[in-house]
C-alpha cells in the first residue's frame, strides 16, 4: 500500500494533513491512482484510507494533533450483481471444451469446475497433486508485472506469491475425495476412518478452527491433530451433521485478513457482545475463551503479511 500513499502524503506535514486534503486524495485514487492512469478499486482504496486513519490515530494518541477528522470518511463500495452461467450454458461450455481438449481448454474446464482464478491455475505445478487422494492444492498464485529496470531484457516479469484469498481453506473427506475451497462455512460431507469414526482432514494456508454447535446454539471447539503431510484432522462426535469451519480472524467472512478486522477485535477485546457466536469464534485466536488486545495486535501484523496465526 506504501507505493499508494508516499507519493501522494509521504512529503506531507502533519500539520496540513486536512480532511479536505485526503477527500481530495480518495478521489484521485479512484479515478487515476493506478500507474496507468486507471481508477483504483473502491475496496482498494478504503483498505489505502484505513492505512491513513490508523496513522493519523497513532499521531493522536501521542498527542500530535492533526487538522484532519477521518472518523466518518469512507468509501462507498459499488455493488453489481454478478451474471452466472445457465444450467444450459455450463452444459454447452462443458461439451465444446471436452471436444478435442487442448491445454487451454482444459484450464477453463478446470476454472468452470473448481472456481480457481487464473493466477492459481496458471501456478499448479505436478507437487500440487495428489493423485492417491485425488486433491488438488492451490498453493500459489501467478500474475505478470510490469519490471521498473527491464536492463534491456523483458519488460515484464512474472511474479509467484500466495493465493489472493489468503483464507482459502481446501478440505476432502477420506474415502470418498470429495474437496472444497471456502472461507467461512459449513461442512457436512464427512469421511470415516477404517474403524468407522466420522473424520474430516484440511488443508489450510491460516490457522482455522473447527466447531459444531451444541443444543444451545454455541460452539464446541474440535481438537485438532496434526498428519504428517501438514494437513488438519478431526475427530467428529457421533450426532453431529454439520461443522462450522471458521479462518482465525476473518470476522466478516470475506476471505482476507484485515486493519479493520483487527480494530473490531481490539474493540472486542473490552466488550464481546459486539460479536455474533461465528464472529466470536473467528476473534478467539488461542482458543481460551477470552478475547485479548495482544491477539488484536497478532491479527493487525497478519493482516499486513508480517506475522502468522499458529495457534
Amino acid at each position: 500500500m506504501g507505493c499508494y500513499i508516499r507519493p501522494y502524503l509521504g512529503d506531507c506535514r502533519a500539520c496540513d494533513l486536512t480532511t479536505e486534503l485526503v477527500a481530495d486524495y480518495v478521489q484521485i485514487l479512484l479515478h487515476n491512482g493506478r500507474q496507468n492512469g486507471q481508477g483504483l478499486a473502491p475496496k482498494t482504496v478504503q483498505d489505502i484510507l484505513v492505512i491513513v486513519k490508523d496513522t493519523a490515530s497513532f499521531a493522536a494518541a501521542r498527542s500530535i494533533r492533526l487538522p484532519c477528522r477521518l472518523e466518518r470518511m469512507s468509501v462507498k463500495q459499488k455493488t453489481t450483481e454478478m451474471r452466472v452461467f445457465t444450467q444450459e450454458e455450463q452444459r454447452k461450455l462443458t461439451t465444446f471444451l471436452l471436444d478435442s481438449p487442448d491445454t487451454y481448454k482444459f484450464a477453463v474446464l478446470l476454472c468452470l469446475y473448481t472456481g480457481l482464478r487464473i493466477g492459481e491455475i496458471c501456478a499448479l505445478r505436478w507437487s500440487c497433486i495428489d493423485m492417491g487422494r485425488q486433491v488438488l492444492r492451490v498453493q500459489a498464485t501467478v500474475q505478470r508485472v510490469r519490471d521498473p529496470e527491464p536492463g534491456g531484457g523483458p519488460k515484464t516479469k512474472m511474479l509467484f506469491a500466495e493465493p489472493k484469498s489468503k483464507c482459502s481453506i481446501q478440505h476432502y473427506t477420506d474415502g470418498s475425495a470429495v474437496e472444497t475451497t471456502l472461507k467461512n462455512g459449513t461442512i457436512s460431507d464427512f469421511g470415516r476412518t477404517d474403524s468407522g469414526e466420522k473424520t474430516l482432514t484440511l488443508f489450510s494456508q491460516n490457522a482455522c478452527v473447527v466447531a459444531y454447535k451444541d443444543a444451545d446454539g454455541n460452539y464446541v471447539r474440535l481438537k485438532t491433530l496434526a498428519n504428517e503431510d501438514g494437513s488438519y484432522r478431526y475427530s467428529i462426535p457421533e450426532g453431529v451433521a454439520e461443522l462450522t469451519v471458521a479462518v482465525k480472524g476473518d470476522l466478516d467472512s470475506d476471505g482476507q485478513l484485515t486493519a479493520k478486522e483487527a480494530r473490531q477485535l481490539l474493540t472486542a477485546s473490552t466488550n464481546a457482545s459486539t460479536l455474533t457466536k461465528l464472529q466470536y469464534l473467528c476473534a478467539d485466536l488461542d482458543g481460551n475463551g477470552v478475547i485479548s488486545a495482544r491477539e488484536a495486535r497478532i491479527l493487525l501484523k497478519a493482516s499486513t503479511g508480517n506475522a502468522a496465526i499458529d495457534w
